[in-house]
């Protein structure tokens, strides 16, 4: 098992490290085990972040500079799922959990001559308009999202669309397996449901759909990163055809996502796998 950080700072690649031992620390901090620079706009001196196997913990250390936002509310120690989002001023953290599979000798010496190759491609262009060898800094999966209000304003009009929306919503979840885009739908709606049930002074049933939505978010947020990380991999060692599946589903699940850096360059990115694909078939 191996866990990682991205490091996503805007105007800038994301970063990605792997997180070894118990205590890992990061910051604008000399210290830091993982440096980050003063003008990046990262908002705490040193941040300490301790892996475990069902999420990590992240403190900024008394006496330093620096807070965290989790969830929409700033705080000094959080607990965060894998898949999961913290904020630190202008910088985002995602950590990633990865198993580790079994490699035998063919594959290595593969991925090796793989990353040769890709060395080699990057030392003979300098400015390369090859989106399969740069990366682009992704968005929130929910960025523009939060907001959700209840389109009814009466109890009764506003209870009854909530539990159509609730209905909705899980018949989208257990589609998801099959339509990624469904499981972002079926997140969009419970949120739905949850501020209709409030209109409806439902407290109760409004909870419950904010526990859902947490619930669906996690897992949504792991499996975006998880894709990103499969992109990443296939990308390296040259498996256009794995890049290009993992491409399509990253373009699915952000398919509500509005045009921007990232949505562009994934769009590059599968025609430019398409051709890749098409030439190592002939």
């Amino acid at each position: 098992m191996k866990f990682y950080v991205e490091v996503h700072i805007a105007g800038r690649n994301a970063e990605r490290h792997e997180l070894i031992g118990e205590r890992i620390t990061l910051g604008t901090n000399e210290n830091a085990t993982i440096p980050i620079t003063e003008q990046s706009g990262f908002g705490a001196e040193l941040v300490e972040v301790f892996p475990g196997e069902l999420g990590v913990r992240v403190d900024v250390p008394s006496g330093t500079k620096g807070t965290l936002t989790f969830e929409g509310k700033e705080q000094h120690q959080v607990r965060a799922p894998y898949g999961g989002e913290v904020f630190v001023g202008t910088g985002r953290l995602t950590f990633l959990k990865v198993e580790e599979r079994p490699r035998s000798l063919v594959l290595m010496l593969g991925a090796a001559v793989a990353l040769l190759g890709l060395g080699l491609q990057v030392y003979k262009t300098s400015v390369s308009e090859d989106p399969t060898i740069h990366d682009v800094t992704p968005p929130g999966l929910f960025d523009g999202q939060e907001g959700q209000r209840c389109p009814e304003i009466g109890g009764d009009a506003a209870l009854n669309r909530a539990q159509n929306d609730e209905r909705a919503a899980y018949g989208k979840v257990e589609r998801s397996a099959f339509v990624v885009q469904d499981g972002v739908e079926a997140a969009i709606l419970i949120r739905q449901a949850q501020a209709c049930y409030g209109v409806a002074g439902k407290n109760a049933e409004a909870t419950r759909m904010a526990d859902e939505l947490q619930h669906q978010t996690e897992r949504l947020n792991e499996q975006y990163a998880s894709l990103r990380l499969d992109l990443r991999v296939a990308l390296d060692k040259k498996r256009y055809s794995e890049a290009l599946e993992a491409t399509r589903d990253l373009e699915t699940l952000l398919a509500r996502q509005q045009g921007g850096p990232y949505r562009r360059w994934l769009g590059q990115l599968q025609q430019s796998l398409e051709r890749k694909t098409a030439k190592n078939d002939r």
